[in-house]
């Protein structure tokens, strides 16, 4: 059993607790251990059904993606069921003691802990550890007394998930036209939408075309492994959300399931969990897309993060009036159209340029459509 992907840029994270004892019956999907990471503190399904045979890592120990945890066996034979490589010979758990270098009275051994006392303002002398053998845990961080000071930037140093090869990543982009966006958000079911608490902007529109375009181009919600491109059904979209701690990518699962207000609801709720710091591992785990938008509104085009295994990622620039040379009878004529950038971050070694500017092509169209209301 090896600790699973849990979302863009997470690396690692920390075993605070298991669940059941060397020699216990698991069920496939039962809670097994808890795990804390910098974006979210979480319970870990089973993924297998057996006997624990063994405890491979320790409460309060960091472990790396990909690390082995534990051996889970048949129950019947206690053959292993789940250990990625053959399992090393049998030894007991060890506590570790507190960090000789801690600077408190519990210890700082996560560089995760590290820097939520730095954002914080606070100092380990300040905090009481509730963790494993004296450890502090950034619930611990959060709970104690604040002094105010300005947060810390997060460190912009971590290395990404390393995917099984880079990835070669391109960029295009076009203008698209808003116009009929902004006349929806200009009627008065937007305003009544308002009122009920949906938030509806430019770029929920744009995702909802998007996600509405993907269905045409499969090749785009799809993920890398092994050498080879694996599509998805499910429309899992990534939504960029900056925070103290940095910027997470929270997913809308199934966005293509949902109408414009269910895809308004869920971004804004998933940008919620992210902001307060509420997040599960399933809110981040499982995005076969993503999309961004400009981090300011003079900002009209920006390149998104492209987050291999996925091999595309959305950019939706902030929409303004400009003059817009169009051709009408074949004439030329100046008109004052809402015009904003879409972009497309791309891996070309599964994606062509023209499939790329084609995707793009059709969101645009789509956000031109006349039918924006009758969606509300």
């Amino acid at each position: 059993m090896i600790l699973p992907s849990l979302g863009e840029s997470v690396t690692e994270g920390i075993v605070t607790r298991w669940m059941k004892r060397v020699g216990d019956l698991v069920e496939r999907d039962e809670p097994l251990y808890e795990i804390s990471t910098d974006k979210v503190d979480s319970e870990m399904p089973a993924p297998a059904a057996g006997i624990l045979i063994e405890i491979l890592v320790a409460e309060g120990d960091t472990v790396a993606v990909g690390e082995r945890l534990a051996i889970i066996g048949e129950a019947a034979s206690g053959a292993v069921a789940a250990a990625a490589t053959p399992p090393s010979e049998p030894a007991p758990i060890e506590r570790a003691a507190p960090d000789a270098g801690s600077s408190g009275p519990g210890a700082v051994t996560s560089p995760f802990v590290r820097r939520a006392l730095e954002a914080s303002g606070r100092n380990a002398h300040d905090v009481t550890p509730t963790g494993p053998v004296g450890r502090i845990t950034r619930a611990d961080v959060a709970a104690a007394p604040r002094e105010p000071i300005a947060a810390a930037a997060a460190s912009s140093d971590d290395p990404a998930w390393a995917p099984d090869r880079p990835a070669a990543v391109a960029f295009v982009a076009i203008e698209a036209r808003y116009d009929e966006v902004e006349r929806a958000l200009a009627s008065e079911v937007a305003a009544s939408a308002a009122e009920e608490g949906v938030i509806l902007d430019a770029t929920v529109f744009a995702l909802r075309a998007a996600v509405e375009a993907l269905g045409e181009f499969p090749e785009l919600n799809a993920w890398t492994g092994g050498g080879e491109l694996h599509l998805e059904a499910s429309r899992n979209v990534g939504v960029d959300v900056e925070i103290d701690q940095g910027l997470v990518a929270p997913v809308v699962h199934d966005a293509q399931d949902l109408t414009l207000r269910g895809l308004a609801r869920r971004m804004a709720e998933v940008a919620d969990r992210a902001a307060t710091l509420s997040m599960g591992i399933e809110d981040l785990m499982g995005a076969t897309f993503s999309v961004a938008r400009v981090p300011t509104e003079p900002v009209v085009l920006s390149i998104p993060a492209l987050r291999p295994p996925q091999v595309a990622a959305l950019s939706v620039g902030g929409a303004r009036r400009q003059p817009v040379v169009t051709t009408r009878e074949g004439v030329e004529v100046v008109t004052i159209e809402s015009v904003g950038i879409l972009g497309l971050a791309y891996d070309s070694a599964f994606v062509s340029p023209t499939r790329a500017a084609a995707f793009l092509v059709r969101t645009a169209a789509l956000l031109e459509r006349p039918d924006w209301t009758a969606q509300l």
